[in-house]
């Protein structure tokens, strides 16, 4: 009888002990500061989730969709809008923690919208002004899709918020539909703005081709 009530006590003990062990924060929440304040394609306000599913394993998913554009187009045929998703499996390169951590990872990602747009309404010869040149207003929609190599460095900041740097490359298919547009080929806003002639490239409108990301997100684990 001695030692039944030994081993209860004992077992008792341990079930306490586990019980009064902390627990580290396995669910984190994460807003993503980059999308918000995006010029390359179009802003979404993004929130992310991330569970941890082992000491050094995470999986991560995040949307979000547009609200408001950034640029105001001075004709408008349709409303601007926007969604993007974005789904992780990441591994951290040390044990689960709090502190600084650097992962690595593989993501799947979609973005599509509908955009107001303009270019040029044709080619502009040596002799012709620039300011001679009409722009030629027309809307689009443009989905995309791929995968990236992620790495990233988590931290944790003023000892409750959580931030998070990351970069990463890859590839992606774009199709792109133009509808109003007169022009004979999309030129955006030229040499006038590296941007726009970058994203008037055929290879960024349709098609397969190269994919880069980077950004900011902050959060909170719980």
């Amino acid at each position: 009888m001695m030692k039944i009530n030994c081993c209860i006590l004992l077992l008792l003990s341990c079930i306490y002990c586990v019980a009064q062990e902390e627990k580290l924060p396995d669910i984190g929440v994460k807003l993503n500061l980059t999308t918000a304040a995006s010029v390359v394609d179009f802003p979404t306000l993004q929130l992310g989730v991330e569970k941890y599913i082992g000491n050094h394993l995470s999986l991560f998913a995040e949307a979000g969709y547009q609200l408001y554009a950034l640029w105001a187009r001075d004709t408008a045929f349709v409303k601007e809008k926007g969604l993007r998703t974005n789904m992780e499996l990441r591994k951290y390169l040390k044990e689960k923690s709090r502190g600084r951590k650097f992962y690595v990872g593989g993501a799947l990602f979609y973005r599509g919208n509908t955009a107001n747009d303009w270019t040029y309404n044709g080619l502009t010869s040596q002799t012709e002004s620039r300011k001679d040149r009409k722009t030629d207003a027309f809307w689009s929609k443009k989905r995309t899709f791929g995968c990236n190599a992620i790495m990233g460095f988590d931290f944790l900041f003023k000892k409750w918020l959580q931030m998070e740097l990351y970069v990463g490359i890859g590839i992606k298919k774009t199709a792109t539909k133009d509808f109003e547009l007169q022009a004979n080929q999309i030129t955006n806003k030229g040499n006038e703005d590296v941007i726009g002639a970058m994203l008037a490239q055929d290879n960024m409108r349709n098609g397969w081709g190269p994919n880069a990301t980077l950004g900011v997100r902050i959060g909170r684990f719980f």
